[in-house]
């Protein structure tokens, strides 16, 4: 929630476990999707050893020399003979593996209503009576919603005279009315709430 308060919505995430992963292999990894920020996360999982072989040329090669006597006098000689073979040798290891994640942000235009939706809760559906409406979840610091003083937690029933429906169809009644002034009905806590607020148009 600390991202959306701060003005970014989440693009993407990853999670996967492996040995430890730097800060610039992850900032090269936001680059390429497009983030402007990432956060990662990181547990402790285990460390993994063993022994790695290796193997390599083990050739070996002798030389020979000497003298050769016989019936018509004698004779000097000298020569080598190559063995071809290999040779492995084991190599220790010990690797800590963790499982990371990392969610990448984007910045959000400057505009709107500055909120963050979600879907009602089975909590908020029994408390309120209905399956409609949204929850408030984020609010954007300076933004019109803020200086409203509207809430996280608070469930818009209504923009205006539209009945809202769920997340995505606030989200959409929200982006047709920027730049004007709008009335959200809002269930606070059980009490009704009206709010009369200008939503700027986006940059």
């Amino acid at each position: 929630m600390t991202m959306l308060r701060e003005g970014f919505f989440a693009i993407g995430w990853s999670s996967f476990n492996a040995g430890q992963i730097s800060d610039e292999m992850a900032i090269a990894q936001a680059k390429k999707v497009g983030a402007d920020r990432v956060v990662v996360y990181r547990i402790y999982r285990n460390t993994q050893s063993g022994n790695i072989p290796v193997t390599l040329p083990n050739t070996q090669t002798a030389y020979h020399s000497g003298s050769v006597f016989g019936a018509g006098g004698s004779a000097m000689y000298s020569g080598t003979s190559t063995t071809y073979g290999t040779q492995t040798t084991y190599i220790p290891y010990s690797i800590d593996k963790y499982d990371h994640t990392a969610t990448y942000w984007r910045k959000i235009r400057q505009g709107g209503l500055g909120v963050g939706m979600g879907e009602l809760s089975t909590a908020d559906r029994q408390r309120i009576g209905s399956n409609k409406g949204t929850r408030i979840m984020a609010i954007r610091k300076g933004s019109a919603a803020f200086n409203a003083d509207i809430l996280e937690g608070d469930i818009i029933r209504r923009i205006d005279d539209t009945i809202i429906i769920d997340r995505s169809h606030a989200g959409k009644i929200l982006r047709s009315k920027s730049g004007s002034e709008i009335t959200l009905v809002l269930d606070r806590a059980g009490t009704e709430i009206v709010k009369k607020v200008y939503a700027p148009r986006f940059e």
